[in-house]
């Protein structure tokens, strides 16, 4: 598994009326054995730190239909449940639940637990009593009970809401279900639920899908993605994306990809002489990675591919390029790079170019050298009698 992950909620903590954000690892939770987390954490009084707690099932049914149904409620208790749920659109026929016409693809019947701390802060543990999934489903609902305090013993509350979306239930969704979600839905095309389902999927799952979704060239969707898929998979697509030509979408993914596999990525794409890429992806080589790339660009003469990744390459490297680029006598060369050069440096070739006469160079990068300098190289124009010169650099001298 990935070491770093992105965060969609946030736990908060209020302590001696200090409020502390701390991030909430939502795929490490998802995980655990008696642990899962809402896609989105809802907040109340701005000082809750939101988890949820998923009871374990003991009961697993498959109907007609194959719908999957987790609770430890008895058949009979299961009998009164759905009696409540027809109260609010809820309607089993034949083993299917139907809402508004539509047979159910996910539901859930949760309840809130609260913990309160004494600074005044709530922990809220979301629960579920009962889910239900159907993969033939084509409209997701929940109902939601009153909230009891942690420590008491749940006492079967009133249906206080319901809603129909799906992040707000999910946790509750059993892992092999998200899991048929999410392959459904990148063989169709269809991508509503994906970030919800990436969330709580199982990681060769989720590999799979984000290789589906290149097959299809959804790359727009790959994005949403790729923070939550292995690194060799990335790495894979990557030298698909490499072979295909699709730099700009390499963009989007380069930062994922690490250590050796990034060097390899970006060694393909040089053999492939597709150096203009580099400026695209300078962002995500390591510096001695750049600097090696840099030289080779400048021995094949490739300029404008030095001029676009030169901020990405070391000062000491970009340096010598430069003294290279006055050897050669490059200097509108020398001038795209020059910004980049340490001051210490641009103020030696500055005085060297002037030395050997040529003015053209120094005309070329007046503009970055130092005043010290500039002073310097004046009093030995004056000295010279050489005022053409002296007038070339006047503007600056102020």
């Amino acid at each position: 598994m990935r070491k770093i992950k992105l965060f969609k909620a946030f736990c908060i903590v209020l302590t001696a009326g200090t409020i502390c954000i701390i991030p909430a690892n939502l795929m490490e939770a998802s995980k655990a054995d008696n642990i899962s987390l809402p896609a989105s954490t809802t907040l109340e009084t701005g000082r809750n730190v939101n988890k949820v707690n998923v009871n374990k099932a003991d009961v697993r049914q498959k109907n007609k239909g194959n719908p999957v149904i987790t609770t430890n409620f008895t058949e009979e208790e299961q009998k009164s449940l759905l009696k409540e749920y027809k109260e609010h659109g809820i309607e089993q026929k034949k083993g299917i639940l139907y809402y508004q016409n539509k047979p159910v693809r996910c539901f859930a019947d949760i309840y809130r637990e609260k913990l309160y701390n004494e600074y005044g802060g709530v922990t809220t543990n979301y629960k579920s009593v009962y889910s239900y999934f159907n993969e033939d489903g084509k409209t997701d609902v929940y109902v939601e009970r009153e909230s009891i305090k942690a420590g008491e013993k749940w006492q079967h509350g009133k249906i206080i809401t319901q809603g129909q979306s799906l992040e707000d239930f999910v946790f509750a969704i059993p892992q092999e279900c998200i899991n048929k979600m999410l392959d459904k839905s990148v063989r169709k095309d269809n991508y509503k639920d994906i970030e919800t389902f990436i969330i709580f999927a199982g990681q060769e799952n989720i590999d799979r899908a984000a290789n589906q979704i290149v097959a299809n060239g959804d790359y727009d969707v790959l994005d949403k993605i790729i923070w939550n898929v292995t690194p060799q998979v990335t790495e894979a697509i990557a030298e698909q994306m490499v072979e295909k030509g699709k730099y700009n979408e390499l963009q989007s993914i380069i930062c994922f990809i690490e250590g050796q596999d990034l060097k390899k990525v970006a060694d393909t794409i040089y053999k492939k002489g597709a150096y203009d890429a580099f400026s695209g992806i300078a962002w995500a080589l390591k510096g001695t990675i750049m600097d090696g790339y840099a030289k080779q660009f400048v021995d094949k003469g490739e300029y404008d591919v030095l001029c676009n990744i030169a901020w990405s390459v070391s000062q000491d490297v970009i340096g010598e390029i430069a003294g290279q680029l006055v050897e050669n006598k490059k200097y509108d060369e020398l001038r795209s790079i020059i910004c980049f050069v340490s001051r210490d440096d641009v103020d030696k070739i500055a005085e060297n170019l002037y030395d050997k006469g040529e003015y053209e160079g120094l005309n070329n990068i007046v503009w970055n050298v130092s005043k010290d300098t500039l002073e310097k190289l004046a009093k030995k124009m004056v000295e010279k009698d050489d005022y053409d010169t002296l007038v070339l650099i006047a503007p600056y001298l102020s």
